[in-house]
């Protein structure tokens, strides 16, 4: 198996566990609720799972990311969330 690497150099396990999961999970809660629930427009929401689709970090079998554990499809709706590697 291939040892992936985020971009600080730091390798990246198969899955973030279950904590680091649900602290990302509660933070892009909070920070969509105080942005008025605000999804991003369609053609941008398509350009970044596009991006996502070609990305060595995303676990394409759940459709989550290896870095922070999100589900793509929703992380990418959302307006106010970042690609945890600074792709979009």
């Amino acid at each position: 198996m291939i040892k992936v690497t985020s971009k600080n150099g730091n390798p990246v396990p198969d899955k973030p566990n279950m904590l680091h999961k649900a602290w990302n999970l509660t933070k892009s809660i909070v920070e969509y609720a105080k942005s008025g629930f605000e999804n991003t427009a369609k053609d941008k929401y398509e350009e970044r799972l596009i991006i996502c689709d070609t990305c060595e970090l995303l676990n394409k079998k759940k459709g989550t990311c290896k870095v922070c554990g999100c589900v793509m499809s929703v992380k990418a709706k959302w307006n106010i969330e970042k690609c945890p590697e600074g792709k979009w």
